[in-house]
C-alpha cells in the first residue's frame, strides 16, 4: 500500500540580526520534540505563499511576508511521503509578539547553532544549504 503524499511549506523566517525562527513539535505527535522550520500543509486551492501565511498565523499568531523560494525536497518517513518547499520570510512588523498555538516552543537561532538541535531530515537538508550559503 503506497504511503500518502503530503504537500507542505516551511518558512525560513529571518530577523534583523540574521537569526532564524525555529519551532518545536509538541509531545505525542509525529517527530515529537524535534525542532523545525514553521509551516504546514497546503490546503486545496491555496498557493504555497497563502498556506505559509495561514500556518504561521495559526501556530505563532504573527504575520509574515513571504519572499524567495529557497529549495524543495521529497522525503519518505515511516507513514508518509512529504513534499516540502522552503521560502525565505520576514516578519511584517518586528514588534509582533509570538504566541505558541499547537507547538511546544520556539527559538531564534543562528545557522551555526542549529546543529545542536534535533531536526527532521528535510529540515537538516535546508540547514545544510543555509550554512553553505552564508559561508
Amino acid at each position: 500500500m503506497p504511503k500518502p503524499l503530503i504537500k507542505v511549506v516551511a518558512a525560513v523566517i529571518f530577523n534583523e540580526s540574521k537569526h532564524i525562527l525555529v519551532t518545536q513539535r509538541p509531545e505525542g505527535g509525529h517527530l515529537a520534540g524535534y525542532w523545525e522550520f514553521p509551516g504546514g500543509r497546503i490546503e486545496e486551492g491555496e498557493s504555497p505563499e497563502q498556506a505559509l501565511q495561514r500556518e504561521i498565523k495559526e501556530e505563532l499568531d504573527i504575520d509574515i511576508a513571504v519572499g524567495d523560494f529557497l529549495w524543495r525536497g521529497v522525503f519518505e518517513y515511516d507513514i508518509k511521503v512529504v513534499d516540502i518547499a522552503f521560502y525565505a520570510c520576514k516578519l511584517t512588523d518586528t514588534t509582533q509578539k509570538i504566541t505558541c498555538k499547537g507547538i511546544a516552543g520556539y527559538r531564534w537561532v543562528l545557522t551555526e547553532e542549529m546543529s545542536r538541535l534535533q531536526f527532521p531530515p528535510a529540515d537538516k537538508e535546508m540547514i545544510f544549504k543555509l550554512k553553505w550559503a552564508v559561508k
